[in-house]
């Protein structure tokens, strides 16, 4: 996980902004999204979520790590909201998952809603930063 912004790091182009379900980090031109609280999301949620992120990040597109382990459950609208406009400007998503409840849950949304930006889980954040890397721009 991501220090605490401090002034150390904040050198290191660290900015961070937390919405109801989600907080956002970016750090070396990686986008980082942690749900903060066990969720589970319908589509007013999603559509939150989001938004949020779309202001976060300002018009530029990103590679994206998901931290997903406090995801209990999404609806089918939720997921289909993310599949098809919830991925704007993410150019790819690695979602470090270590439960097996939500390894299930993004396995099943991978599978069944074929999100269309390159998307795949992880045991660690060291696996999913070496993957996303490659979709830097």
């Amino acid at each position: 996980m991501l220090k605490p912004i401090t002034p150390e790091n904040t050198a290191n182009n660290l900015k961070r902004k937390q919405s109801k379900y989600v907080e956002f980090d970016v750090k070396d031109g990686i986008l980082y999204a942690t749900y903060i609280n066990k969720t589970e999301l319908d589509l007013v949620a999603a559509k939150e979520i989001v938004s949020s992120r779309l202001q976060f990040q300002q018009g530029k597109t990103y590679p994206t790590i998901v931290f997903g382990d406090n995801l209990l459950n999404a609806s089918k609208e939720a997921r289909d909201y993310f599949a098809q406009q919830g991925e704007d400007g993410m150019s790819g998503i690695g979602v470090v998952v270590t439960s097996l409840i939500t390894r299930v849950l993004v396995n099943f949304y991978l599978q069944v809603s074929k999100p269309n930006v390159p998307t795949k889980f992880f045991d660690t954040e060291e696996e999913a930063l070496k993957w996303v890397v490659q979709f830097k721009k």
